[in-house]
């Protein structure tokens, strides 16, 4: 130095804050000490301190972000504004804060939104300072909807739905909550179709899959509803077609039968399954259908005329041209196909048309004009030898064809009309002798 003062003009201090003690020595001379307080620098960065992870749409432990210098001590002067902010919007609260004593804490924020990695910043405006980004790991929160994630479809009557049903338990943001052990139930509730299979259903890994699941009854749209407690239900649309064929059901008897002639009513069929619906599809839907009589003897009096045997046409089937010819009487006919429950039905056959009369009790000796002693009947037969007892139209006329006196050949009350079939001559009488 040039006199007895030495100037330090350029020394600072670096680095924490607190109290120091400076000592100043010189070889040959003894050292002085002094005390200095050292404070905190100018703002340079800011810090932020979150949780390493948070649950969905739950509040997290407090954020705080604090203001430092360049040797990260605190800058306690100031309330500068704090605003933070997350990944995508995500995070939801009170975000922005005025710092106390270089520290702005931020309580109740929460984050809403896709699992994973989120990004959180602090920024200072007026400070012109912005944060290194620190993270959180996001996790799904409690399940808060269901989701129909695969419809149930494929429903065949008295079988499993060939694509069950998949519900996926959710947070409110659309996360899966692999954890959730809330019970999911599917119904229906018409009382034409019955659930088959079990309907109430626990998570693995927050899905529930109906499998072994179908539908039994009438076929037609039905509505599915999922429900699980304290969750919004969800619905959808089915459609249940008919199941295997199982049996012949009868929609039309046959009916007016008479002997020669086809029915008055040509029977139909239909082919259902075990729920009496139609099947209309398949193979069994076009099987072929034999009518047949059953119960009578071999060789037959009565036989059935006709196509017997024909192929349904989408499950339904009318005969054409059957008949039944023979003896008059109650019968039985079955309706069958191979695989099949049949089914039959009674009729009861009547005469068919006259072709013949049939004398029941003829002329006996008689004195002229006396009268016969008896009445003459006479029946009406159709081909089948059946008296037609449905006849009483048809008028019948005794003619005298034959006499030993040739030149008179009268007989009286020569015209009776039948009734069911028998005309009764109660008034015949011949006017001369002889042989006639």
């Amino acid at each position: 130095s040039g006199s007895a003062v030495a100037y330090f003009d350029d020394l600072a201090l670096n680095g924490k804050i607190g109290n120091y003690t400076l000592t100043f020595e010189s070889s040959t001379l003894a050292s002085a000490t002094q005390s200095i307080s050292v404070a905190h620098g100018a703002a340079t960065s800011l810090t932020v301190s979150v949780p390493a992870s948070a649950v969905n749409n739950q509040g997290i432990t407090d954020v705080v972000v604090r203001v430092l210098d360049q040797d990260l001590n605190l800058v306690t002067t100031g309330t500068p504004s704090i605003s933070l902010a997350g990944s995508s919007s995500e995070l939801t609260g009170t975000l922005v804060r005025n710092a106390s004593q270089g520290i702005a804490t931020f309580p109740g924020l929460k984050f809403i939104g896709e699992i994973g990695s989120k990004n959180v910043t602090a920024a200072a405006s007026s400070l012109s300072l912005t944060s290194l980004t620190s993270t959180v790991n996001l996790t799904y929160g409690v399940a808060t909807q269901m989701v129909l994630s695969t419809s149930a479809s494929g429903a065949v009557n008295r079988m499993t739905f060939t694509t069950p049903a998949v519900v996926t338990l959710k947070d409110i943001s659309g996360n899966t909550v692999l954890d959730s052990s809330a019970t999911v139930t599917v119904s229906e509730s018409s009382n034409a179709v019955a659930l088959s299979g079990t309907a109430a259903r626990t998570p693995s890994s927050g899905v529930v899959t109906f499998a072994a699941l179908g539908l039994n009854g009438t076929v037609g749209s039905y509505t599915l509803t999922y429900s699980s407690s304290g969750l919004t239900d969800i619905t959808q649309t089915i459609n249940l077609t008919h199941g295997a064929a199982t049996k012949i059901d009868i929609v039309a008897t046959a009916a007016t039968a008479r002997s020669g002639q086809v029915f008055g009513t040509q029977p139909s069929v239909r082919i259902l399954d075990v729920d009496n619906n139609l099947v209309s599809t398949g193979d069994s839907s076009t099987a072929i259908i034999t009518a047949a009589l059953t119960g009578v003897s071999d060789p037959s009096s009565v036989t059935l005329n006709g196509t017997v045997a024909v192929a349904a046409v989408g499950g339904e089937l009318t005969f054409a041209g059957l008949g039944l010819t023979g003896t008059a009487g109650n019968y039985t006919i079955a309706y069958s196909s191979p695989g099949l429950t049949s089914a039959d039905q009674s009729i009861a056959l009547l005469a068919g048309t006259p072709t013949a009369i049939n004398i029941i009790t003829g002329p006996s000796n008689a004195v002229a004009g006396a009268g016969f002693g008896s009445a003459v009947s006479v029946e009406l037969r159709d081909a089948s030898n059946n008296r037609v007892l449905s006849d009483s139209t048809t008028d019948i006329t005794a003619t005298l064809v034959s006499s030993s006196d040739v030149s008179s050949r009268a007989v009286s009350t020569t015209i009776v009309r039948v009734t069911n079939g028998v005309a009764n001559f109660s008034s015949l009488n011949y006017t001369l002798a002889g042989d006639h």
